[in-house]
């Protein structure tokens, strides 16, 4: 398995089609992210992508938008048939460390207050929840939960 990002990837509607297949297959309930949204995103000069592949097939993903010193992370998926393996903890752990070298202070994220996969998972990676958009999502109604974590800088020695 390999760690890679939009720079190994020169044909933008490839990927797009197979992160749009990602991120239906890993999110069952619905997500924002479609084949338009991620070619648009491509373009955006805040744009991160991380994205772990085995066998020529991305398998697990990463993105989000950094700027300045902050990072807010958009998806964080896995496809079903590879989870259950540390590849999150692995994938999360290559983005963060690519962060702290750009000097990035912390990450930010929203999720569903249902959401108690994502929320786990996001409590072992040592987020902690600092507000609640009310009402924020739709279909169903639900709140958002504001989830932040501050990156440690690097120590040499």
């Amino acid at each position: 398995m390999k760690i890679k990002t939009l720079t190994d990837y020169p044909d933008q509607e490839a990927l797009a089609r197979q992160l749009e297949e990602l991120v239906e297959t890993a999110f069952t309930e619905g997500v924002s992210w479609n084949y338009q949204a991620f070619i648009s995103d491509f373009h955006s000069q805040f744009a991160r992508y991380f994205l772990l592949e085995e066998d020529g097939n991305i398998i697990g993903l990463v993105n989000g938008h950094q700027l300045f010193d902050e990072f807010e992370l958009f998806l964080l998926a896995i496809h079903p048939d590879f989870r259950k393996k540390g590849l999150a903890t692995c994938l999360f752990q290559s983005m963060e460390d690519q962060l702290q070298r750009q000097k990035v202070q912390q990450i930010l994220l929203e999720v569903r207050a249902s959401n108690q996969r994502a929320l786990k998972l996001y409590e072992q990676f040592s987020f902690e929840r600092y507000h609640i958009r009310k009402n924020y999502y739709e279909q169903p109604v639900e709140d958002a939960w504001l989830l932040r974590k501050r990156v440690k800088e690097q120590t040499h020695g």
